[in-house]
């Protein structure tokens, strides 16, 4: 079942990318505007969350990915 692991991480690394680009940008966007910038703060730290966890799933996966190439049966 190992042949399908490479969809999975391009999957995963385009997630990861997207709410690396919702960090970046509500980041950005949290510190230009004037006012009560509260609720793009928590955006922010909320998309950085999930990227920080994207990156961990796509580490383990790419593990076993590896781990099954060595090791076949």
């Amino acid at each position: 079942m190992r042949i399908y692991l490479p969809g999975y991480l391009v999957r995963w690394m385009v997630s990861c990318l997207a709410t690396l680009g919702m960090t970046m940008g509500l980041g950005a966007l949290a510190n230009h505007t004037s006012g009560e910038t509260g609720i793009l703060n928590v955006l922010a730290a909320g998309s950085g969350m999930a990227f920080a966890c994207g990156v961990c799933v796509w580490i383990v996966t790419a593990y076993i990915y590896v781990f099954l190439s060595r090791h076949e049966s």
